[in-house]
This record gives structure tokens, sequence and C-alpha cells, in this order.
């Protein structure tokens, strides 16, 4: 009961400091609509694709030549792609320096070389996939007409559907600019709460309460237990009102799972409170207790992907800063179930926040049991 009390007192005075509504309402809100608006572009996900030239030689034989012309007929139909006989003294190298064609072919005995023009991506990505559809088609053809020579009819006028399905294991929907900044913000949010826990036991000493909390019948442990639960339930508090207005207000998507999401993100809070007071018993003074929580907050805020999606290659030295950010965690994670429909990560950082943040509590527990206050 007197756990509750202090959880209850701690929650009133929260709910007096309007600077604490300002930081964990209106900042998250605000970041999600000017981030989500002005980088609405950059989520998009219509690929706008130009017309697309392509130059072609014979250097081989006239069967693979013949199967290529065969096969770009059909693509010119289905598809708005144009292909030209690159004939007489006309240099199809130079033209592509030109910038006259998106791609240059050369047909050698069964093989295939692309010059490309570098000005047109998104065209010379099409072109090489319809390169290499070519290619697979006729190697098929090649190797059935070892086998069976009978086959090879069938062979050529099937489609690629006929012989080779194809299966995405990503999720075609993604999020759009607000769907993104409204799980990032809110889980930045989250993490922010490190910032006010230093001052959970701290905050005492400096109001000058801490002597007449320890001279009350109540033990460290009861008044440690009581401040974070009644920390932990403020926080929740401003991340439901974050999430119910990005859901309603800016239409963002949250998914199905909104309970697990939100779980995910209560273990969040765990974690940063955790952190934070562990942090302000290990560090000396307020003030490298101040800088150490900033610095630390900005560097997994910035890897995290709270700003724009933060990628690195896999097995590099980045990759792995990235990984040690516990909002590139808890981001993944979310967007994960909303997503994917996985619960894989969601879990795996659930309960790791719940893992570490008991170390953490154990840590402060066992220090404040060897200090005289709090």
């Amino acid at each position: 009961m007197r756990i509750i009390n202090l959880m209850v007192k701690e929650i009133k005075s929260y709910c007096r400091d309007k600077q604490m509504f300002l930081f964990y309402l209106a900042l998250p809100i605000g970041l999600m609509f000017i981030l989500g608006t002005a980088l609405s572009g950059a989520f998009s996900k219509d690929v706008s694709i130009n017309e697309v030239n392509v130059l072609y030689k014979s250097k081989g034989d006239s069967e693979f030549t013949e199967s290529f012309k065969s096969f770009i007929k059909e693509m010119e139909k289905e598809n708005d792609l144009s292909f030209k006989e690159a004939k007489g003294r006309l240099d199809g190298k130079e033209a592509i320096r030109k910038g006259e064609y998106t791609a240059y072919i050369e047909l050698q005995s069964k093989e295939v070389k692309i010059y490309k023009n570098s000005t047109a991506s998104v065209e010379q990505s099409v072109v090489q996939a319809i390169m290499q559809n070519f290619v697979d088609r006729y190697n098929a053809v090649y190797e059935v007409a070892k086998i069976n020579p009978k086959g090879i009819e069938e062979a050529i006028t099937a489609s690629n559907s006929d012989y080779m399905k194809e299966r995405s294991l990503n999720s075609p929907d993604k999020p759009n600019a607000m769907d993104y900044y409204a799980v990032v913000m809110t889980t930045m949010t989250a993490f922010f709460s490190l910032f006010h826990s230093f001052h959970l036991l701290r905050g005492e000493t400096v109001l000058h309460t801490s002597d007449r909390l320890l001279s009350s019948p109540i033990s460290k442990f009861e008044i440690f237990v009581g401040k974070v639960l009644g920390n932990l339930v403020v926080n929740m508090m401003f991340l439901l009102a974050v999430i119910l207005f990005s859901k309603y207000i800016f239409k963002a998507n949250w998914g199905d799972h909104l309970f697990l999401i939100f779980l995910l993100l209560a273990t969040e809070v765990f974690l940063a409170v955790s952190l934070g007071i562990c942090i302000s018993y290990i560090a000396k003074t307020p003030q490298t207790t101040s800088v150490i929580s900033i610095v630390f907050v900005q560097l997994a805020n910035f890897f995290g992907g709270a700003y724009f999606p933060f990628t690195a290659e896999k097995g590099t030295f980045l990759h792995l800063i990235v990984n040690l950010s516990p909002l590139h965690w808890a981001n993944k994670g979310i967007l994960d179930v909303i997503y994917a429909g996985s619960f894989d990560t969601a879990f795996t950082v659930l309960f790791s926040n719940i893992g570490i943040a008991l170390l953490l509590i154990l840590i402060t527990i066992f220090a404040l049991q060897r200090r005289e206050g709090l």
C-alpha cells in the first residue's frame, strides 16, 4: 500500500509539470507532422520510369540472334520498350556516352554484354532484368534440347510463369513518411524517459525531502519501486496519447496488433528508466549524468533511425553500432509487426529490454543499499 501511495504521489507531481507535457506531447507530435510532411516524397512507393531505348548489335551466331529478336518483339508488344539494331558504322558505345540510348547490348556467342548510360539507373535496371530474363529462357531451352529435342517448341512458347515461380518474402506494404515517423517519434519519446529518471531519487535530495522520506516507516526498496512505477505509468500515458493522436488525427498505420506494440514500448520505457537511474548512481555529479544521458540518447536516436531510415552493410563496424541502438531494436520490432506480420523480432526485443532493465535495476539497488541517503 505504501508503494502505491508513493506511485500516486509521483504521478500527481508529474501531472503538475507543464514543461513535461510540452516535452512528451508537443515535441513528438510536432516532429511527426514536420518530418512526415516534408519527407513524404522520400517514402513514395511509385517509381517513375522514363522511356527505355535500347541499341543492340549482333556478334554471335544466327540462332542466338534470332532467338533474341523473337524475344524483343514480345517485349515491345507487352511493354513500353524500344529496341534498335546498330547497323553500318553506328558506334553503340559512343552513342551511350552521348546519352542517346538507355543501354547498348552486344550479342556474342550465347553471351550478352550490356553497356549502360550512368544517368538512367532505374531504366538500366529494367534493361538488365530483361536481358537476364532472356538469357535464362535461352539457357532453359538449350538444356531442354539436349535431353528432349521434341520439347523445344513447348519450352520456347512457355512463359516464365510456366516453369518459374516467384514468391516475395518481404511484405509488399511499406510505410509512407507519416507511418514511419509515427513509429520512430513514439519510440524516441519512450526513450526520453531516461532524462527524467535520474531525478527520481536525486531530486528528493535537491528538494531536501530525502531525510523526511528516510525517517518515515518505509524502506529504501519501497521508495525506489514506488517512484519507478509512478514514472513508468506517467510515461506510458504520454505514449498512449501520442499513439492515439497519430493514429486518428494523422491516420498513421499502427497495424492490427496494437497491444503487442504498446507492450514493447512499455519495456523500452522500463529500459530507459532503469538506465537513467543507473547512470545517475554511477556518475559522480548531476552535470556528468546530464552530459552522458544527452550524448547517449542522441546517438541512439541517430543510429536508431529517428530522423531518417539508417542502414548499414552487414559485417561493417557501422552495422555493429546501429545494432547497439535500443531504438533500432524497437523500431525494427514494431515495423516487422505492422508490415511483415512477424513477431520474432518484437518478442526478442521485448525480452531483451526486460532482461537488461532488470540487470540495471539490480546494480542500482545494490548501490542504493550501500549509501546512507538516497
